[in-house]
């Protein structure tokens, strides 16, 4: 208690009681805390130099100078005596904590900043990205078509069929458990494809004994079957337009084994064929080579 007193005394000799009364009462309260009172006279012992009245320039820079060596003075010299060692390690852990909050609220605040700029520019880019993407890759629907036979004697028929694999089309069948069919046309490959089943139609073979005899259309078979060939078709001006290779097929008498050969040319030609155990068979085969007994007919194509 006699270091508070002695401190006490020595701050009110060079504090004018005019002028720095509400000074002189903080530091009445604040050496109720010693240690902390001492560490902050030293650190901050030129505050006493405003206090003093003003004269002129030149008393005032003396006057400051006095009270500030003499206060430095009287401070030491009890600090010396009693508290020196802590007096001296408060003052500098005083320092060094301000430093460094200071150092590190500046750097969290910079830290900060640049996270924030980098997040909004990479979510700017992702989302042009996303969009850009879907844009391009999206697929448009498939069209589909009802089909009906035109410009024949059986004007107006539609293609029926069972659609199971092998399984031939016909127009105006004579037996039960077939229904008209709608198609589609894959846009990757040309194929013409049954809506329902997802089948692919194809030209068969295995009846034509020669390359004049056209092929018959029919659903094509699972796995890779030689007597089948994929047909190519696209829609021009309302009409059904279908290549297939040419070809034919012979079987061995003795083995059964079926033999099927592809000959130059295409074919290109629709056709329909009356068969009393069936119906108005479907046919594709050559314009240039029409055979007897069958009868060229247009199929047209109403996208649905």
């Amino acid at each position: 208690m006699s270091v508070d007193r002695s401190l006490q005394l020595s701050a009110r000799q060079f504090l004018p009681f005019t002028v720095c009364q509400s000074f002189v009462e903080v530091f009445d309260n604040a050496f109720q805390r010693p240690f902390f009172a001492i560490g902050l006279f030293i650190t901050d012992s030129t505050l006493a130099g405003p206090c003093k009245p003003r004269t002129s320039a030149s008393e005032e820079v003396t006057a400051t100078s006095v009270a500030t060596s003499e206060t430095t003075t009287t401070v030491l010299e009890t600090s010396t005596d009693v508290v020196s060692e802590t007096a001296t390690t408060v003052t500098t852990s005083a320092t060094t904590t301000a430093v460094d909050i200071n150092l590190t609220t500046s750097e969290t605040e910079t830290s900060t900043a640049i996270d924030f700029t980098t997040v909004a520019d990479t979510t700017t880019i992702a989302e042009t990205s996303a969009v850009a993407e879907t844009t391009t890759t999206a697929p448009g629907p498939i069209a589909t078509y009802s089909l009906r036979a035109s410009g024949s004697p059986i004007d107006g028929a539609t293609p029926q069929g069972s659609g199971q694999q092998g399984n031939s089309i016909i127009f105006n069948p004579n037996f039960s458990g077939v229904v008209p069919r709608t198609y589609a046309i894959e846009p990757s490959t040309g194929r013409l494809q049954d809506t329902d089943t997802g089948r692919y139609v194809c030209a068969y073979y295995g009846s034509s004994r020669t390359p004049s005899v056209p092929a018959m259309v029919a659903n094509c078979r699972d796995g890779d079957d030689k007597r089948y060939n994929f047909m190519t078709c696209k829609a021009v001006n309302g009409l059904l337009s279908c290549t297939a290779s040419r070809g034919f097929c012979v079987t061995d008498d003795e083995t059964d084994e079926v033999t099927c050969i592809t000959t130059p040319g295409v074919n290109d030609q629709f056709y329909y064929r009356y068969s009393p155990n069936g119906g108005d068979y479907w046919y594709v085969g050559s314009a240039s080579d029409i055979p007897a007994g069958y009868t060229p007919i247009n199929v047209a194509a109403t996208k649905l």
